[in-house]
């Protein structure tokens, strides 16, 4: 009865070994998950930040790449790019906007995840008003 006493045992600490691993793997899904959404929403709201001050009327306001730049930053994300040139006719423009951020996952380490956003902007809708 003894050798299967440790056994048991060997088992239990195996299993329990187990479930703290599958704990970390579902706790490191659930933070990539929640992250990838952070940047998603601010990817968003930095190309709709630039998209109006790409237009010659609102660009004397500021930098459309600054402006994406400062609102990914609020929002946890530093800006990797921004295709947000300024254009001075009335036509229809997206600017689309990428954002990084590095994570650290107790399981799977350090990851750097990325979200891109587009926003378009119609000057001509300016002038119907």
């Amino acid at each position: 009865m003894k050798r299967q006493d440790g056994a048991v045992g060997l088992m239990v600490a195996a299993l329990a070994g187990l479930a703290v691993l599958l704990c970390l793997l579902v706790t490191d899904v659930a933070v990539i998950v929640a992250k990838r959404e952070q940047l998603a929403t601010a990817a968003e709201a930095a190309a709709l930040a630039a998209a109006p001050l790409t237009f010659n009327e609102f660009a004397t306001g500021g930098d459309p790449v600054r402006a994406a730049r400062q609102v990914a930053t609020a929002n946890g994300a530093g800006l990797v790019s921004c295709s947000c040139s300024y254009d001075h006719s009335w036509a229809p423009r997206t600017v689309v906007v990428r954002v990084s951020a590095e994570i650290d996952l107790r399981l799977l380490g350090s990851r750097n995840l990325f979200a891109v956003a587009a926003a378009e902007f119609r000057p001509v809708a300016l002038e119907q008003k």
